[in-house]
């Protein structure tokens, strides 16, 4: 007889790596990382978490390091906050979060990245079997950024298709 895992009704509130921008958030990561903490200080469970994502480091500074010092300074309790700190790409982030999110049971995730980001990363959550819920932060730019931004996804889900 086989063995069960029983799914925990928690949500992980994941938010996903960027540059953090030194030497205090700024840009992209600052979006992020405000619309997961609003989002977790108006709506989260007693036994939902915040996972922050990413482990490439930008001038000694990991991301998931610099994201979950962004939460808690924005009211976010410190032992909510999980460090995903291996991933290196948008699939690594959902293979490994998927992967930390299963041993505690978790099925369902809120996800924060840049508009622009969120259908291929969303897409990577979803290739994980994880129930999605889309968050995605605001961006600023016109036309060519946004241009720009198409582009280099496009380029990405190529790459993200190569390597499969």
């Amino acid at each position: 007889m086989g063995t069960s895992v029983s799914l925990s009704p928690a949500t992980a509130f994941v938010v996903l790596g960027c540059r953090p921008e030194a030497p205090a958030l700024g840009g992209a990561a600052l979006r992020r990382v405000e619309a997961c903490a609003r989002a977790f200080l108006a709506s989260a469970g007693p036994h939902d978490l915040v996972v922050c994502a990413g482990g490439r480091a930008w001038s000694a500074r990991v991301e998931a390091d610099a994201f979950a010092e962004g939460l808690v300074a924005r009211g976010v309790p410190r032992g909510r906050v999980v460090r995903e700190r291996c991933s290196m790409t948008t699939g690594e982030n959902a293979r490994f979060v998927a992967g930390l999110l299963a041993r505690r049971g978790i099925s369902r995730v809120r996800l924060f990245t840049c508009a622009w980001h969120m259908p291929r990363a969303a897409g990577h959550f979803r290739a994980q079997d994880l129930a999605v819920a889309e968050e995605p932060a605001a961006a600023p730019g016109g036309p060519l950024v946004g241009a720009a931004r198409a582009a280099r996804e496009r380029t990405a889900v190529w790459l993200d298709e190569l390597l499969a």
